[in-house]
C-alpha cells in the first residue's frame, strides 16, 4: 500500500540547489528533490554514506502557492588572510597576494511558499512523518541558513495526492498583493517527455553524491477564491495542519 506525506514549505529565505558551481550558488523557483531527500534523510538521522535509495524512490509533487523573488547575497573570501589561509585555486595552487580575494555570490527565494506531497510505500511514509515532527537534526529549507518559519507537517493521506493539492488543502497566498487565482503545479513525470532536472540522487548519502535526470510534468491551474487563505497560521486555525 502507499500513502502520501504532505508538507507546507515556508520560511524567510529558501534555497533549492540547482546548476552551482563555488563561485556562484544559485537556486531553483521550486523546491528540488535532492533538497528533500535529504531533508527527510536529516529529520531521520541518516548519516552520511547511509544509502537513500528508498527516499529517491518517492514520487514528487509540488503546488507553487507564492512564487517569491530572487536575490543575491554577495560574499568575498579570503581577503587579507596569511598565505596559508588562503584559498586554493581549482588546481590546488596558491593564490598572490593580489588575487586573494575570491568573489562569490549566492541566491535566495523570499517569501516563497511551497505545497509538496511526497508518495511511496506506507512504511517509507509513516517514518517520514514520525521524524519531520521530532527531527534528529536542525532541518532546513535547501540550506543551513535557511530555517523554516513554522513546522512543516500537514498531514499522511492515502488519497491521490495530486487531486488533493487541488481540492483539499488552501493555498497560502497574500491576496492583498495579486488578484492572480493560477497556481503552479510540478509533478513527477518519468515516462514522459517533458521538462527534466538533474536533481535525483543516485547513490548514498556523500559529498559526491551523483544525480540522475528526473522528468516532471508542470502545469498552470485556476483555483476558486475559497482555497485561498491570507497566511499559513490559517492552516492550523482551519483545523488542517497538524501542530
Amino acid at each position: 500500500m502507499t500513502s502520501s506525506i504532505v508538507l507546507h514549505l515556508h520560511g524567510p529565505l529558501q534555497s533549492w540547489g540547482g546548476d552551482s558551481r563555488f563561485n556562484s550558488r544559485g537556486t531553483e523557483r521550486f523546491p528540488t528533490k535532492s533538497a528533500l531527500v535529504g531533508l527527510l534523510a536529516a529529520a531521520e538521522g541518516r548519516p552520511r554514506g547511509s544509502s537513500v535509495a528508498d527516499l529517491s524512490s518517492l514520487a514528487l509533487a509540488v503546488r507553487v502557492d507564492r512564487a517569491g523573488r530572487t536575490i543575491r547575497d554577495y560574499h568575498t573570501v579570503g581577503g587579507d588572510y596569511p598565505k596559508e589561509s588562503r584559498v586554493k585555486t581549482a588546481e590546488g595552487r596558491e593564490r598572490t597576494e593580489s588575487a586573494s580575494t575570491v568573489v562569490t555570490e549566492r541566491f535566495y527565494l523570499v517569501d516563497a511558499a511551497f505545497t509538496v506531497t511526497l508518495t511511496g510505500y506506507d512504511q517509507v511514509i509513516e517514518a517520514a512523518a514520525r521524524a519531520v515532527q521530532a527531527p534528529r537534526w536542525a532541518l532546513s529549507l535547501g540550506r543551513r541558513s535557511c530555517p523554516p518559519g513554522h513546522p512543516f507537517f500537514l498531514d499522511v493521506i492515502d488519497s491521490d495526492p495530486i487531486e488533493h493539492l487541488q481540492d483539499v488543502l488552501p493555498v497560502v497566498r497574500d491576496l492583498e498583493r495579486t488578484k492572480n487565482r493560477t497556481v503552479d503545479f510540478i509533478v513527477d513525470d518519468p515516462m514522459g517527455a517533458s521538462l527534466g532536472f538533474r536533481d535525483l540522487p543516485t547513490r548514498e548519502l556523500n559529498k559526491r553524491s551523483t544525480y540522475a535526470e528526473r522528468k516532471v510534468l508542470r502545469w498552470g491551474q485556476e483555483l476558486p477564491d475559497t482555497r485561498f487563505v491570507g497566511s499559513v497560521m490559517d492552516l492550523w486555525e482551519l483545523g488542517v495542519a497538524s501542530a
